[in-house]
């Protein structure tokens, strides 16, 4: 199966995952992801929908800044977790 294809499939999954699964769960799952794949943007919109569902006031960005820092660790040491 192309990777485009199990990209897409993964996120419709996740998606489905973000409604019924407990937030703990998402979680790991979205870090396996992100460590197995390289580039793994669909994160940062997770985390701007962890922030929607879960949080909900003023400051609902911590979802957000939380999933791009850990894009940004993971891309850094990406030569580190996989060879």
């Amino acid at each position: 199966m192309n990777n485009i294809y199990l990209r897409i499939i993964l996120f419709l999954v996740i998606y489905l995952f973000f409604l019924v699964l407990p937030w703990w769960l998402n979680i790991l799952i979205l870090i396996f992801l992100t460590i197995y794949f390289k580039y793994y943007f669909e994160v940062v919109f997770f985390g701007s929908l962890f922030d929607i569902i879960y949080f909900g006031g003023e400051y609902s960005y911590y979802g957000f800044i939380v999933s791009l820092v850990f894009l940004g660790v993971v891309s850094l040491f990406r030569p580190y977790f996989r060879s």
